[in-house]
């Protein structure tokens, strides 16, 4: 039998002959040279790109952030500084606050 086809055999792997598992850094520089290919630019992508980006989008989706934090098994708050909001949403952000501020007048 065929390595790659143990049941303990890694389910990603690179290399024809070695059946090397994908590990994160193999990950990590694909996306870099997919970045670059496709002209999006390489600095910009990383391994951590997802872990942001899955932040994003489950508050977008509302989720809340006791459980962002859980389902990202973040070990700090820092996920919060990894949410990118769009600019309509801090426009909405902006506009909220200017009518809260002129109600207060």
């Amino acid at each position: 039998m065929d390595t790659h086809h143990l049941k303990t055999s890694p389910l990603f792997c690179v290399g024809r002959r070695e059946q090397l598992p994908f590990t994160r850094q193999d990950f990590v520089e694909k996306l870099q040279e997919l970045g670059t290919t496709t002209g999006l630019g390489q600095a910009t992508w990383n391994g951590h790109s997802f872990r942001s980006g899955a932040a994003t989008w489950a508050a977008a989706v509302s989720i809340s952030e006791s459980q962002i934090h859980t389902l990202g098994h973040w070990r700090s708050d820092a996920y919060k500084a990894n949410i990118e909001y769009s600019q309509e949403e801090r426009i909405s952000l902006s506009e909220r606050f200017q009518g809260v501020r002129a109600r207060c007048r």
